[in-house]
């Protein structure tokens, strides 16, 4: 008796007895309640393997997967040429701008990574002198890094904006007539 009152004396020992002791009764209760009745309140005239083959039934079914096949590949083809028509258009230039972004996007990123590290080491090292050169360093950098992510964005912007362009009118021109 002497341990169980030791037991009882703790806060979370008290806690989960009476959260089993909930979870029981409510898993008893509810047991009672459904066993042999169905939803509608009548008995149940279901045998078990129906009813194990009624829970085993799948209700959602989805519908067909796409495939990257030949057929995939020929409507991409044609749809590519609707959305950039020739190699000396502007969507091939935006094209090309993005690529260039993201590339010097990923050189910043990698600057960024290396020099905050320089300047975490300058910090350990208690070297002020070389902290304050690293720190002008990256005040100074920062505007050349936000001007390649804004030409990025803008240039993603622009391209979405002609291929919408170029299938609207590819849409009037074929079906509109």
């Amino acid at each position: 008796m002497a341990n169980f009152s030791k037991l009882t004396a703790r806060t979370d020992v008290k806690i989960a007895l009476a959260a089993s002791a909930a979870l029981s009764a409510w898993y008893v209760r509810n047991s009672f309640k459904t066993k042999g009745k169905s939803s509608d309140g009548q008995l149940s005239t279901l045998s078990p393997e129906e009813r194990i083959q009624y829970m085993i039934k799948e209700k959602n079914k989805k519908g067909p997967k796409a495939q990257v096949d030949a057929r995939f590949f020929a409507e991409l083809k044609a749809l590519w040429k609707i959305m950039v028509p020739g190699l000396w258009t502007k969507e091939a230039g935006y094209m090309a701008l993005i690529a260039f972004s993201l590339i010097s996007r990923s050189m910043c990123d990698l600057w960024l990574i290396q020099h905050t590290t320089l300047i975490e080491g300058s910090i350990i090292s208690m070297n002020k002198k070389e902290f304050v050169r690293l720190l002008t360093q990256f005040f100074t950098a920062m505007p050349l890094i936000s001007l390649v992510n804004n030409i990025l964005k803008w240039s993603i912007g622009e391209m979405k904006l002609n291929i919408r362009t170029n299938l609207t009118m590819h849409l009037y021109e074929n079906y509109m007539k």
